[in-house]
């Protein structure tokens, strides 16, 4: 398959072609759009994705997996002076990859190009910081902005899918980690569980709880806690304080806000022990890492 990548074509086009859409900070809304298969990414502020199902808030280091058919809609806002950075696949193009990294090469040569594949559908979550992809991602929009050869971009798009088919794999492989013999069921345990880490990720600033995040899951709350232990190796109260955590850095990096203000829009309710939780991961108190990053 023959590809044309095109830079922030027209809407009406996006169906047919292989497309980088990257937008400047400002207010931007979509409320309805059926996508091809999609990656979201944000380089700089934060936008919410919302499908039919729940809503992701997208930040810098991860991105998000539509697949081809789904309609979502986008809300950023001017304030987080978001960049956004998405990849739109034409259809087939994932499928072919795929097929052609699990042949072998003379496999490849007696069948040519005439190659059918079954459809390729991805576990619709966030990825957080999923190694080779993310340094494309970042390397492909250095290069959008120092216009270079649009031939180098195409070929980081083949790189990038080649890279999502091996991350299909790889979720596999954490489906697996599921403890039941029925493999529909694993999936299905795998989608609720990846729901309610996709709530801590998206509303970490909430009062969540066992049994909220459970609800999410529509599983009961020590099914969902076990499963949740199972594929992520933390529980859901460990990995809420982990993206609280990770979160609050980022804020002390990036901006002026008091510790104070930033203990409180992460979600916790006590100052002192967020500076104790924060050195116990950090290995330095807020007020130290922020020292150390502006020094």
């Amino acid at each position: 398959m023959t590809i044309s990548v095109e830079l922030n074509p027209p809407w009406e086009n996006m169906s047919s072609q292989t497309a980088l859409v990257s937008r400047t900070p400002g207010d931007y809304e979509v409320e309805s759009y059926e996508t091809t298969l999609t990656l979201k990414s944000v380089i700089t502020g934060a936008a919410r994705y919302y499908t039919e199902r729940k809503s992701y808030l997208i930040t810098p280091g991860q991105f998000l997996i539509l697949n081809n058919g789904q309609r979502y809609g986008l809300r950023i806002d001017e304030r987080d002076k978001t960049r956004t950075f998405c990849l739109f696949f034409q259809p087939g193009l994932i499928e072919e990859v795929a097929e052609v990294l699990k042949r072998d090469d003379m496999d490849l040569l007696s069948q040519g190009y005439d190659m059918t594949a079954e459809p390729i559908r991805f576990v619709e979550k966030t990825y957080q910081n999923a190694g080779r992809v993310t340094q494309l991602l970042s390397s492909m929009a250095t290069e959008l902005t120092s216009q270079q050869d649009r031939e180098i971009i195409q070929e980081h798009v083949y790189d990038i899918t080649s890279e999502l088919v091996r991350l299909k794999y790889q979720t596999d492989v954490e489906v697996n980690r599921i403890q039941c013999k029925k493999k529909i069921t694993r999936n299905e345990l795998y989608r609720r569980v990846c729901d309610a880490h996709d709530q801590i990720r998206s509303c970490y600033a909430d009062s969540l709880t066992i049994a909220r995040l459970s609800r999410t899951a529509c599983l009961s709350p020590y099914h969902f806690q076990r499963s949740f232990k199972q594929v992520f190796g933390l529980s859901p109260m460990q990995e809420l304080r982990r993206v609280r955590l990770k979160r609050a850095q980022t804020l002390l990096a990036g901006t002026d806000q008091s510790i104070t203000e930033i203990c409180q829009l992460v979600g916790f309710s006590s100052v002192g022990s967020f500076g104790s939780l924060f050195k116990r991961l950090f290995g330095c108190s807020p007020g130290q890492y922020r020292h150390k990053k502006y020094k």
